[in-house]
This record gives C-alpha cells, sequence and structure tokens, in this order.
C-alpha cells in the first residue's frame, strides 16, 4: 500500500520571519488577499502590520475577522461571500487553527462551490484552493501545515472533519515573536493539543518511520519547553522550541492521523463550544490508557521521551507509567482534570460517542471501540462502599457462608424444584464485591504490573461469578438442579 507524505511546499521559521509575508504572497501570484482571523486580531496591530507589509510587495487586503472559536458554516458562507465582494484571488490565514480552519474552508467552496458539508470526509473537492498564506500565532495546532479542516455543522451540532490535501496551505509562518502575547491558560490549551497531535500520530495505525520521527522530537520539545512557555510567555527560547514542536507534531498527525482522543473532543466543540486542546487535554490520557493494549511498546517509548524512567519494567508497567505521566503533566499545567468541570452533561454522552465513532479520525485508533456497557462502570456509591476493608471483609463472608450452607445441604438428592439451596444463586451477588474491589481497587495506586493484574483478575472473576451465578439461578427456578 502506498504511503503519502503532505506538508506545505515552503515552510518559514524564526523571529521577525512574518516580514517575508508579501514577497511571499506575490510569489503564488496574489494581487488582493482576504486576510482571515478573528475579532481580536482584526483589530489588533498584527494584523495592521500584515497588511503594511503586503502593501509594501504590491499586494492589496481586506480583513474579514469573524472566524469564531472552533469555526462554524456560517463563518464559512459569509466568509466566501466576502472573498468574492471584495475581488479577492488570494487569502492570508492570521492567528491559531480556528482561523486557519476557517480559511481552508471558505477556500474550498470559493474553487469548488456548493456547500462546505458537501467536503466532509476524505478528499471529496475537485478543485485546488485559491493561493493560502497560513502565519500561525499560537503553538498547538498546527493547523497552518496539515490538509484538516474542522467545521462546525450548526444545524446537527456536529464538528465536521474535512480531510482533503488539497487545503494544506501553500506557505505556512511560524514567528515565534507572534507568540508572545498569548496569556499562559491558552498556552497550555494549544501545547497540550500538540502534545496530543504526536501522542495520537505516534500510535495510530497508520504511523511510519517519517511520523515516528517528526512525533517523538515533538513530544521531547514538549515536555521540556511547553512548562517554561506557560511560566515566561517573554522567554523567547521556549517559544521558539514550540514553535518547532507543534510543527513536527503537525507533521506527524498530518500523515499519520489522529484517534479517539480527536473523535470525542470535536464532538464536544460541536456541542458545547468548548476549547478544543483543553477538550484534548482531559481526554488524552484516559484514551491512551484504553489504547494500551492495542500498541503496548510504544507507550515505553513516549515515556522515555516525557523522561519518565522506565527501566527494569515490563511493557505493561511502562505503559501505566506513561499514561500517569500525562496525567500529571496536564494537572501540572493548570489544565482541568474532567469533563464536569466544562458544564458537559452526560446525557449527551449517547449521541457524542455514536458522532465520535463515524469521525474521520477514529480510523486510525490502535484499539477499537464500540458502544455498550463497561462492567466498569458501576455506580459510583457501591464502588465506595466496597472499597472500603470493612467492604471486602463483609463480600469475603457472603462469599464463604452461601458455599457452606450449600455443601452441608447436600446430603441428599435434592427433589426437583424443593430443595434447592437458595443460597447458590446468591454466589452471583457475593462475588460481585470482590471483584468490583480489584477492578477499581488499583486506581489510587501508583502504576505498575500489581495494579494491571489485579484489573485483569477482576474482570476475569465478574464474569465468571456473574455467568455462574445465573446459570445456577435459572437452573433453580426450572427445578432441575440437584447435589
Amino acid at each position: 500500500m502506498s504511503t503519502y507524505y503532505f506538508v506545505p511546499s515552503r515552510n518559514v521559521f524564526g523571529e521577525g520571519s512574518v516580514v517575508e509575508t508579501g514577497e511571499l504572497m506575490k510569489s503564488l501570484g496574489g494581487s488582493k488577499a482576504m486576510i482571515v482571523t478573528d475579532e481580536f486580531l482584526a483589530k489588533n496591530p498584527m494584523t495592521t502590520r500584515i497588511q503594511k507589509i503586503l502593501k509594501d510587495a504590491g499586494v492589496d487586503s481586506a480583513v474579514f475577522g469573524k472566524a469564531e472559536p472552533n469555526p462554524k458554516d456560517t463563518n464559512v458562507v459569509e466568509g466566501e461571500k466576502f472573498y468574492h465582494d471584495n475581488g479577492c484571488d488570494c487569502i492570508l490565514s492570521l492567528g491559531g487553527g480556528s482561523s486557519h480552519d476557517c480559511a481552508k474552508g471558505i477556500g474550498l467552496v470559493a474553487t469548488n462551490g456548493g456547500k462546505i458539508s458537501d467536503y466532509e470526509g476524505v478528499d471529496k473537492a475537485h478543485e485546488a484552493l485559491p493561493p493560502l498564506v497560513a502565519v500561525n500565532t499560537t503553538a498547538g495546532t498546527a493547523s497552518e501545515i496539515t490538509r484538516f479542516c474542522i467545521i462546525t455543522d450548526t444545524t446537527r451540532k456536529v464538528k465536521m472533519c474535512i480531510v482533503d490535501w488539497r487545503v494544506t496551505p501553500a506557505i505556512a509562518i511560524n514567528d515565534p515573536e507572534l507568540m508572545v502575547g498569548m496569556p499562559a491558560s491558552l498556552t497550555a490549551a494549544t501545547g497540550m493539543d500538540a502534545l496530543t497531535h504526536a501522542v495520537e500520530a505516534y500510535v495510530s495505525t497508520d504511523a511510519n518511520p517519517l511520523t515516528d520521527a517528526a512525533a517523538i522530537k515533538a513530544i521531547d520539545k514538549i515536555v521540556h519547553y511547553l512548562p517554561q512557555a506557560v511560566a515566561n510567555g517573554d522567554y523567547m527560547k521556549a517559544r521558539s522550541e514550540m514553535a518547532y514542536a507543534q510543527y513536527l507534531a503537525g507533521v506527524a498527525f498530518n500523515n499519520a492521523s489522529l484517534g479517539y482522543v480527536h473523535a470525542m473532543a470535536h464532538q464536544l466543540g460541536g456541542f458545547y463550544n468548548l476549547p478544543h486542546g483543553v477538550c484534548n487535554a482531559i481526554l488524552l490520557p484516559y484514551v491512551q490508557e484504553f489504547n494500551l493494549i492495542g500498541n503496548l511498546e510504544r507507550f515505553a517509548v513516549i515515556a522515555r521521551a516525557m523522561d519518565i524512567n522506565v527501566d527494569g519494567m515490563s511493557p505493561f508497567e511502562a505503559g501505566e507509567a506513561c499514561v500517569y505521566g500525562l496525567k500529571t503533566f496536564g494537572r501540572y499545567l493548570g489544565i482541568p482534570q474532567n469533563l464536569r468541570s466544562l458544564g458537559v452533561d452526560p446525557a449527551d454522552f449517547e449521541i457524542m460517542a455514536e458522532n465520535a465513532m463515524k469521525d474521520a479520525t477514529a480510523a486510525t485508533n490502535p484499539q477499537k471501540g464500540h458502544q455498550g456497557a463497561d462492567h466498569r462502570h458501576l455506580p459510583k456509591g457501591l464502588r465506595r462502599g466496597l472499597s472500603h476493608p470493612f467492604g471486602f471483609l463483609f463480600s469475603l463472608l457472603l462469599v464463604i457462608f452461601p458455599l457452606l450452607l450449600s455443601f452441608f445441604s447436600c446430603s441428599q438428592p435434592a427433589r426437583p424444584g424443593t430443595d434447592f439451596p437458595p443460597f447458590r444463586g446468591g454466589f452471583f451477588f457475593a462475588g460481585l464485591g470482590p471483584c468490583v474491589i480489584l477492578e477499581t481497587g488499583c486506581k489510587k495506586e501508583k502504576p505498575g504490573r500489581v495494579c494491571v493484574m489485579k484489573r485483569a483478575l477482576g474482570s476475569f472473576l465478574l464474569w465468571t461469578f456473574t455467568i455462574t451465578g445465573l446459570c445456577w439461578g435459572g437452573l433453580a427456578i426450572l427445578g432441575h438442579w440437584g447435589c
């Protein structure tokens, strides 16, 4: 099977590199640029500076400052009209992922016609976009270099994932001087977005040596420089390294794709208009814990890239250590720890899960998921009660007591439907206690082999007790059980 490698034809890095924007746009044949940005940047001196740089190179411009966070299909409709009404022949996106994605969507419809929803999926376009230069101001999404375009369908409340090589910008500019003004919270969220890109790409089923190299280097840089960029936004070394890190992560996922973290984060953004980076950061460790058995050896490599000492550990222990490291890294940066804190309603989980399984990014997740009940999702009160030492002892007695009674009642053959010891049927309920404890008891422990073994044993015993209890109970009802 063929492997493709997608990147912009020209990529520009370095402090002050934004001054080359005008000549670069002119080299693409542009004469009037539509500047796609958000409302804040549209009023910022940065946009005025960009316009002057373009004008000095002989390129006129018009500013469209209506790219919303999690850009919507309505933004694309309005933007496409703006493009034609102002006689533009090229597009410059200025900002982070929202501005870049909005610009891609506008360009897609401007040359291909129809509605943006027509292009949901993979390679649905048939015409090239207008010349597109992406000037990046955040270190996270890497949208300035990718073939991904994420637009919210306001009718379905779904983030449409458009994957098309034609939406890849012709030129990407990463000037770290433009990133200095980012607040610490945005720096952390976008940086965690980049980390998610790198991790998901590295464990993707479409990973290859080229994407592996980019992903691991990105993880290494993010772990070392993101905390510094969050702590001191004026530290240019950290800003420059994060610009490279997010670019490398973008190269990785642009060619290896992503997984369930993004598939689910897209739904949270569509339903609640939540910050994409924050959603990714919350979901990342839990999805990777689910993914462990799908690509176990790779998590040890990720752990080492994160400076986690896994020497002497088994693959299971190293994987658990990696997951633990991802959890603590996000917490260390001040990322919210759960969806509840973002106001997410569990009543929406089912529809969001259904939509997530249809998302284009879900196809390359290393372990295939399914919708349905999970025995680990027992009532919180039951789990807490059984996790208590007295709960364990009580459950143990409930197992032993009916077994003893059942044994002593079997001295004489049972008559059908009469002498059946009812305690045997109760064995099912008694067995749930220690099983749940084995399943949940390791959650407060340090990651390791013991934890994995406890969970595996708990799962095995739970199903054993369940099947045995149901069989005994069914035979008792039918009156066919005897000692």
